[in-house]
Parts: structure tokens; C-alpha cells; sequence
């Protein structure tokens, strides 16, 4: 999966939209007629692909690639190029440090968006050179760089076409319905953790009025759960309440999940989120070390922590927690108090991720300043692949044991198969957890297979 400059492998069985495109349905459909051929959700092969695509026979194509798929998605892109002559335009995270080169290298490819959420790609495309930025391009034996460098303040986007996303095949393991969509309300993210890349696109927001009108366009075509893919929902607390209050001002009934962080959230923020429709809240809590996380730029009040993962078991909130294995400075001791953690705070559901320096972070330059990781393109995978880089006190091979170890520890508790049995909600989501409980069972079996 590659979206939001961001690409890995989904560790169970699921694979959600791509907000990229989601929110370019909107964009793009308001000028051009537009297709979406997602490969992934359609189970097509390269030929398949191919086939639907030249029978299109497209103007302009955009495409997500990523660090987790570029071996296999370049030789395809150029397979397009030789049989049809359009516009390919390109969104990932390996575009952020490598956009130019790979453009100098790659003659299949014309230019690179930076900001999916801007009018910027319809001026691109219709030829008004100067009315758009965050764009990469060529343009005859040159490369020109356009780039908005901090997105700040409102913005407002035509309704995305959700219409065009609802194959069954998307999944998302929190999910509580079968189908289901996803929304974004903001873009990037104010706060500034150095592993992670989406602060680098500085922060805006949208209108609360065309989120509003998203979503009933969403209940309108019968879809009764929602995925915020925003970075971090409630980053602005009096923006998150507004939107919780319009929710159930318009009696509009529909499950949500979003993802946050447990340092911007209390009691009434949380109350007022469960009666809008809030089910599920994924929270970023990374690792059991203020000291280690300051040096990422990320705070964790681990008192608060606690205090948040309580209230929202109180309040019928199910709750994911997500940790990070392998950060440069961890150590056993300090994973094995972190996997235990896992256990003592109660959420409901762990996701235990491998540590890679991702494109475009501040983290990635200070590793490659400091000869720890090679200034190149290579595949990464925070999913379920072998760690890519080792800490000073522990090998790769000693890292992967320790997140095989999570696991185990996390969901081969018995109190936790009981417990999971006991919160199902219906037949859908029965059928999701059995789906996903041996999807992760299944990779966990394989990672136990992999050798250095």
C-alpha cells in the first residue's frame, strides 16, 4: 500500500483507500472525466492492468508509487509509456528527497504532485504555467521545482467521489461494517516528530462546512462508517469539537475511527467524540522512554497515557495502540518494558512496527549525516520485512525477534482471545476479526521463517 507519502505491507488482511486519489476524485472530476483503476483491490495483474488502461486510453495518468513497491512499479510505468502517449504524474514518498532524479532517470515520467490537495495538478494539467505550485516538472531538457514549502491555514476541496471507491475488497482491520470510507479533514500536521514525514507539509484545514458535506454525501450513497485519515484528529481542539457537534446536530448516525494521540485528549473531547459516533481511536505511543522520544521531538506523558487508554474503555471507546521497535538508541530492555506496557494500558488491539528511516523525514538526513543509512532509493517496509537499519545495541536479527516477541506476547494471551470474543458487535465484524486474527497469525508464522 503507498499513500500519503507513505508505503509498506499490510500486516493482516486488509487494504484501505488511497486518500491520494480519494481526495483527487473530487479535484479532478470537477474538470475532466476521470477513471480509477486500483489493482490492488481488483486483484489485477500487470497484464490485466495493462489491458483496462489502454483501453481507457487516458490523457494524463497519476500514480502512487513508494519505497515498498518502486522494483515493481517502474518497469510497469514504463510498459504504459510505450503504448500510450499521456501526461504520467507521480505521488509518493519516494518523490519527496528523490523527485528530481528520479524524473532525470525516468523519461516515462513528466512530473511529480507534492500537494494532492490543491488545485495545483488541474492548473498543471490544462497548461497555466503560472498558477500552481507543488509540482515538480519537466520541462524540455530541464526540471522545475515548484514547491509550496508550509501549507498553513483553511482550504476547501470539492466532494470526493466516493462513488468511484466502494469495491469490497477495501478493508480496514477496525472497521465495524464491511464498506466503509475515509475522510480527511486536514492536511499534514502541526506537531513535529522527526520520524514521521507529513509534518514536513506544514498544516491547513478544511472547511467544516465541506467535511459536513462530505459525509452526507457519503450517508446518501448507503455508507455508515467512516476512516478520518487526518494525521492526528482534534490537533485543533475547538475545530474538533465543532465538527463532533455538527455530527450530532444533523442527526447524522455513522461510526467513525481516527487516529491521535492520547496528550491532546480528556474526558469531554473524548464523551463528545463517542456520542458524534467515534467507535475506534488508533493512538501513537511509540516507545516506554520520554528520554529516548525527546530526542524525535515527540513528548509521552506516560501517567496520561494511561489515563486516556481508562476513559476510553469506561466510555465504550476501543482503542489501538501503536508502537515502534528499533528506534535509533532502543535497546531490549527498553522493547521489552514498551511490549509490556502494550499490555498494562488495555487497548484493544497493538500494531508493533519495525522502525525504517522513511523519505522525507528530518530523521532520515540525521542518519545519513551521520553514516548510518545510504543516501539512496531502496525498498522499506515498516509492515512485516526485516528491519533495514540496526540500533546501537541491537542487530537487525535481535530486532525482529523482539517484535516477533510483541506479538506473541500482546495477542497469545488467553484473557485477550476472551476478550475479543466478548466485544464483537456483529456479524461483520466477526467476520473482519477472523479474517484479520489469521491474516496476522499467518505473517507472524512466515516472519518466524526469515533469516538474515
Amino acid at each position: 500500500m503507498r499513500d500519503y507519502y507513505c508505503s509498506k505491507i499490510s500486516k493482516a488482511s486488509y487494504c484501505y483507500h488511497p486518500i491520494d486519489f480519494i481526495i483527487l476524485s473530487g479535484i479532478l472530476s470537477a474538470h475532466f472525466n476521470i477513471f480509477i483503476i486500483d489493482c490492488i483491490t481488483e486483484k489485477l495483474n500487470s497484464s490485466e492492468s495493462l489491458k483496462r488502461i489502454i483501453k481507457i486510453n487516458p490523457e494524463v495518468i497519476i500514480f502512487l508509487s513508494g519505497a515498498v513497491s518502486l522494483g515493481s512499479d517502474m518497469p510497469f510505468l514504463w510498459k504504459i509509456k510505450s503504448k500510450i502517449k499521456c501526461l504520467m504524474v507521480g505521488i509518493g514518498d519516494i518523490f519527496i528527497d528523490y523527485g528530481k532524479e528520479l524524473l532525470e532517470n525516468n523519461s516515462f515520467m513528466d512530473a511529480i504532485l507534492l500537494d494532492f490537495t490543491t488545485n495545483d495538478i488541474v492548473s498543471f494539467i490544462k497548461k497555466k504555467d503560472s498558477a500552481y505550485f507543488n509540482i515538480i516538472f519537466k520541462d524540455k531538457e530541464n526540471i522545475v521545482m515548484r514547491r509550496e514549502l508550509h501549507a498553513s491555514g483553511v482550504f476547501s476541496i470539492p466532494t470526493p467521489r466516493h462513488d468511484l471507491f466502494k469495491n469490497r475488497n477495501y478493508g480496514f482491520p477496525f472497521a465495524r461494517r464491511r464498506r466503509f470510507a475515509t475522510v480527511m479533514t486536514d492536511f499534514g500536521c502541526p506537531f513535529k516528530c522527526s520520524y514521521c514525514v507529513v509534518n514536513r507539509f506544514g498544516y491547513k484545514k478544511r472547511e467544516i462546512s465541506g467535511v459536513m458535506e462530505e459525509i452526507k454525501f457519503i450517508k446518501d450513497i448507503k455508507i455508515h462508517e467512516i476512516v478520518f485519515k487526518d494525521q492526528t484528529f482534534a490537533a485543533d481542539r475547538q475545530r474538533a469539537f465543532l465538527l463532533c457537534e455538527e455530527i450530532i446536530n444533523n442527526n447524522i448516525n455513522i461510526g467513525w475511527i481516527c487516529f491521535s494521540r492520547t496528550d491532546i485528549m480528556d474526558e469531554e473531547l473524548l464523551l463528545t467524540m463517542k456520542k458524534a459516533g467515534c467507535h475506534t481511536i488508533i493512538f501513537g505511543v511509540e516507545i516506554l522512554s520520554q528520554e529516548l522520544l525527546s530526542n524525535f521531538n515527540r513528548k509521552l506523558d506516560l501517567q496520561k497515557t494511561k489515563e486516556v487508554f481508562s476513559l476510553c474503555k469506561r466510555f465504550g471507546i476501543d482503542t489501538v495502540g501503536t508502537f515502534i521497535i528499533g528506534l535509533p538508541g532502543d535497546n531490549k530492555e527498553m522493547i521489552k518494558k514498551t511490549i509490556q506496557f502494550s499490555i498494562q494500558i488495555g487497548c484493544d488491539y497493538a500494531s508493533f512496527n519495525i522502525f525504517t528511516p522513511s523519505y522525507g523525514t528530518e530523521l532520515r538526513k540525521k542518519l545519513i549525516e551521520n553514516s548510518m543509512v545510504e543516501d539512496s532509493l531502496c525498498f522499506m517496509d515498516s509492515g512485516i520485512s526485516y528491519p533495514t537499519i540496526e540500533t546501537k545495541h541491537l542487530n537487525r536479527a535481535e530486532i525482529w525477534s523482539l517484535r516477533q516477541e510483541a506479538i506473541r506476547s500482546f495477542y497469545l494471551r488467553p484473557a485477550y482471545f476472551m476478550e475479543r470474543i466478548y466485544c464483537l458487535h456483529n456479524l461483520s465484524d466477526l467476520r473482519s476479526k477472523l479474517r484479520n486474527g489469521l491474516s496476522i497469525l499467518m505473517n507472524h508464522i512466515t516472519s518466524c521463517m526469515v533469516k538474515d
